[in-house]
C-alpha cells in the first residue's frame, strides 16, 4: 500500500463571535501548506453526532482559551476535548491533504531540518499556499471539502514617516526580505507552527544567515505600535551602549520591498492614498535573540528558583533600567512579562514599545523615569516573593513532565510515515492554547 507523509497540525483558532451557530475556522499547516477549515452548525447539522462533537468542541475552546467557567464537570477536560476533536478533524480532512499537500515541501523536512541540510525561510510562512475548506455532514457521515485555493495574498503594508527611515538608514539598520531569512528550529515539530519566532539572518554578509535574532511581525494595521517601538530601539542604538548592557537592540527590519506600491482599500473598495511623509513597507522587526519563547520569560523561570537567583535578577532589572536613565532612554511597559533570562541566567530587557500595565505602572507615569522605577520596584517585590516561588507545586511539576511526554509524542509523530487509514493524529495544542491565551489577555488591556 502507498504510503504518504502528513506532518499536520492546528496553528491557529479563530472563534465566532458567541453562538454555536457561528462560523468558526480551524487552520492547519500541512506538509508547509495551510488549510482554513471552515467549520458552522449550519453546514453540518444533518449530522447530530458531528453537530453534538462541534458544539462540544466550542464550549471546550471558549473554557480553554477565554478562561470561562467550565459548563459541566464530568467528562474530558476542556484540553482534551480540543486535542480531540483536532486529532479527529485532521484524520477526517486526510483525503484533502492528499490532494493538495501530497508530499512535504523540503523546507519543512523533518529529517532535512534535523540533519541541518533545508530550513524554511520566512517568505514560506509570510506567503503560503492557502486552501479554504469546509467541514459538511451527510447522514452522519464527515464530508471534508476543499473549496478553493486562496488567491495570492497582499498583505497590508506598514508604512513609516520619512524621518523614522531616514534615522535607520543613518544608523545602517540593514533589511531583509523574508527570503532572505531563515527559519531556526531546535525540535523539527516547531516547523507546524503558526509563525516562527527565532530566525536566522546574514549580518556579516558571509552568505551564509547565522546570526540568531528574535523575530515580531507587524502585519499591517498597526503602523502606531511599530513606530513607537522603532523609535525606542533606535534611542537605544543612538545612546551607543555597551554590549553588556542587557536590553534587547535592533538587529534589522523585515522589508517587503515587493509591496511597496500596494494600497490598502477603505471600506468602500477604494485605494487609500497615504501621505509623501510615509514610506515604507516594514513587515517586522529582527531583535537580540536572548531566549525562546515561553521557557525564556522571567514569569516561567522564577519558579522553583532559589532566593539568591531571583535577587541576581531583580538587581539586574535595576542596573539596566538605571543604565538606559542615564543615557536618556525610557524602558516603558516595565513588568516582568517583559524580562527574558538567557542561557547564562542573565536578566534581559525586552519590549520598548512603551505603554503601561495596570498593577505595575500607573497610567500617569507612563513613559517615564518615575514609571519604570515604579515598575522595578513591583518587580524586585514580586521576584523577592519567597512564599511564592521557593517551592513548586505538585500541579507545576506535573505540567512540567506532560511537556516533556508531548513533546516526545510529536517527535515520533514527525518521523512516521501515515498510511491511507484513519490514523491517531498526536496534536500539541497547548503552546497554541497559551498563544491565544496571551492574545486574549493582551486584547483586555487595549485601550
Amino acid at each position: 500500500m502507498t504510503k504518504h507523509h502528513y506532518l499536520a497540525k492546528v496553528v491557529f483558532e479563530a472563534p465566532g463571535a458567541g453562538d454555536d451557530d457561528d462560523l468558526h475556522q480551524t487552520t492547519v499547516r500541512c506538509n508547509g501548506r495551510l488549510f482554513n477549515i471552515n467549520m458552522a452548525a449550519a453546514y453540518i447539522h444533518d449530522s447530530p453526532a458531528i453537530l453534538a462533537r462541534f458544539q462540544r468542541f466550542l464550549l471546550a475552546q471558549r473554557e480553554f482559551v477565554y478562561e470561562e467557567d467550565p459548563v459541566t464537570y464530568e467528562g474530558p477536560s476542556a484540553e482534551d476535548e480540543r486535542n480531540s476533536f483536532h486529532q479527529w478533524l485532521i484524520t477526517t480532512f486526510q483525503p484533502v491533504f492528499r490532494a493538495h499537500a501530497p508530499d512535504v515541501l523540503p523546507s519543512f523536512d523533518p529529517d532535512a531540518i534535523r540533519s541541518g541540510t533545508a530550513r524554511p525561510l520566512l517568505a514560506e510562512y509570510m506567503f503560503p499556499q492557502v486552501f479554504e475548506c469546509r467541514l459538511e455532514a451527510q447522514r452522519d457521515k464527515a464530508r471534508p471539502l476543499c473549496v478553493g485555493k486562496q488567491a495570492d495574498w497582499i498583505p497590508p503594508v506598514n508604512r513609516i514617516p520619512a524621518d523614522l527611515l531616514a534615522d535607520l538608514d543613518r544608523l545602517r539598520v540593514p533589511r531583509y526580505a523574508p527570503s532572505e531569512i531563515a527559519v531556526a528550529f531546535e525540535n523539527p515539530g516547531d516547523a507546524l507552527r503558526e509563525m516562527p519566532n527565532r530566525v536566522l539572518v546574514d549580518v556579516d554578509c558571509s552568505g551564509y544567515p547565522d546570526t540568531a535574532c528574535h523575530l515580531k511581525l507587524f502585519l499591517g494595521g498597526f503602523e502606531g505600535s511599530l513606530v513607537t517601538e522603532l523609535r525606542g530601539h533606535l534611542r537605544v542604538l543612538d545612546a551607543q551602549l555597551s554590549a553588556h548592557v542587557r536590553v534587547i537592540r535592533l538587529v534589522g527590519i523585515v522589508w517587503l520591498e515587493e509591496y511597496a506600491d500596494a494600497s490598502d482599500k477603505d471600506k468602500d473598495g477604494n485605494p487609500v492614498t497615504y501621505p509623501e511623509s510615509l514610506l515604507g513597507p516594514v513587515g517586522g522587526l529582527l531583535l537580540t535573540y536572548v531566549s525562546e519563547g515561553w521557557d525564556g520569560l522571567l514569569t516561567s523561570r522564577v519558579w522553583g528558583s532559589p532566593p539568591a537567583m531571583r535577587r541576581q535578577w531583580a538587581d539586574q532589572v535595576r542596573e539596566t533600567v538605571t543604565t538606559l536613565h542615564k543615557a536618556g532612554v525610557m524602558w516603558g511597559d516595565a513588568k516582568p512579562e517583559n524580562v527574558m533570562v538567557d542561557g547564562n541566567n542573565n536578566a534581559w530587557l525586552i519590549d520598548l514599545g512603551g505603554g503601561f500595565t495596570e498593577g505595575w505602572v500607573d497610567e500617569d507615569k507612563a513613559g517615564t523615569k518615575e514609571g519604570d522605577l515604579q515598575g522595578v520596584a513591583k518587580i524586585e517585590e514580586y521576584l523577592m516573593d519567597n512564599d511564592r516561588f521557593e517551592m513548586t507545586s505538585e500541579d507545576e511539576q506535573e505540567d512540567k513532565y506532560e511537556d516533556k511526554r508531548e513533546s516526545e509524542r510529536e517527535f515520533r509523530e514527525l518521523r512516521g510515515d501515515y498510511e491511507d487509514r484513519e490514523d491517531e493524529h498526536e496534536g500539541d495544542s497547548r503552546d497554541l492554547g497559551r498563544e491565544e491565551r496571551s492574545m486574549s489577555k493582551r486584547r483586555k488591556i487595549q485601550p
